[in-house]
């Protein structure tokens, strides 16, 4: 009875880290690195929007920020597999949203301002899903400056609830593009986040470089296409009924972004990520691998 409660727990464990790993539900804060990344390891060609053609040819833009609402679509499907044991379990999640958002950019900091209109999780069985259900739309507030974002919480909302989820999905569509770029520009960054699943808190280092390819057009609009690699560490340890748990992870993936040639506001951000997880609950550890595909789409 205790081995099938504990396998039990590793999955359900490990579900809800992946979910709040791609959307972590607290404070993020993001530093822009002036050192080299990590070697990442060779990636496939992220995926583009069907028809979509890229030219290549060498110009330089300039970005002029606005700070008119974007409206957005989410989608995150992930596939789990535990690879420790023969006869591994096999579960999924999905996490989709829909929200809108505003940046006025400054010099040194960027106001943000929007609601989260829909927000779901859906898990298999073995995982299963969030009982709470809060309403929407909720507003938010926040700002970006000295390379962190805060995102305002409600004041009568607790750690690590449906909504602190639903409301850390907008750091991901915040894309703050450099003011000037050319074909071939390359940048860096990183940004650490703190995720909790009830007393288990992760930290997780995610390191990304983009490289600008060129002009293209999506939905009649005149844009920009960027290439992303990135690579993700996660490191966490807490107990859960009685259960001291500590868990490890890498995860990398490649992403295709479309951003407005002009005003630099994301567009269109497809991903593919994989990697392996560690979790291990009273002297037992467990191995498992996920694949996820990450879309999100302006909609307005």
């Amino acid at each position: 009875m205790l081995l099938s409660i504990i396998e039990q727990q590793y999955f359900r464990l490990y579900g809800i880290l992946v979910v709040l790993a791609l959307s972590a539900c607290a404070t993020i804060v993001a530093t822009t690195s002036t050192a080299s990344p990590p070697e990442l390891p060779p990636a496939t060609t992220p995926t583009r929007s069907p028809g979509q053609q890229v030219d290549k040819t060498s110009k330089v833009w300039q970005i002029v920020p606005t700070d008119d609402l974007q409206h957005y679509s989410a989608s995150i499907s992930t596939q789990i597999q535990e690879i420790s044991i023969p006869q591994a379990k096999r579960d999924s999640t999905v996490l989709k949203a829909q929200y809108t958002f505003g940046l006025t950019r400054s010099v040194d900091s960027t106001l943000i301002h929007g609601s989260i209109e829909q927000f779901s999780t859906q898990a298999g069985s073995t995982i299963g899903s969030e009982t709470s259900s809060p309403v929407f739309p909720m507003a938010f507030t926040g700002f970006s400056a000295n390379h962190e974002i805060h995102l305002n919480e409600p004041s009568d909302s607790s750690p690590c609830t449906t909504l602190q989820t639903a409301l850390s999905v907008i750091p991901r569509s915040v894309f703050l593009a450099p003011l000037q770029v050319a074909v071939g520009t390359t940048w860096q960054d990183s940004t650490s986040f703190t995720v909790c699943s009830g007393s288990l808190t992760v930290k997780i280092l995610d390191i990304k470089s983009y490289t600008l390819i060129g002009e293209t057009e999506i939905n009649g609009n005149s844009a920009l296409s960027i290439e992303q690699k990135e690579r993700a560490f996660s490191t966490g340890e807490g107990s859960q009924d009685q259960h001291r748990i500590s868990m490890s992870g890498e995860t990398q993936g490649t992403a295709h972004l479309t951003i407005d040639r002009v005003t630099g506001v994301l567009l269109e951000l497809i991903a593919n990520r994989s990697g392996k997880l560690s979790i291990q609950v009273s002297g037992r550890a467990r191995q498992f691998l996920q694949t996820s595909t990450e879309i999100i789409r302006r909609v307005n």
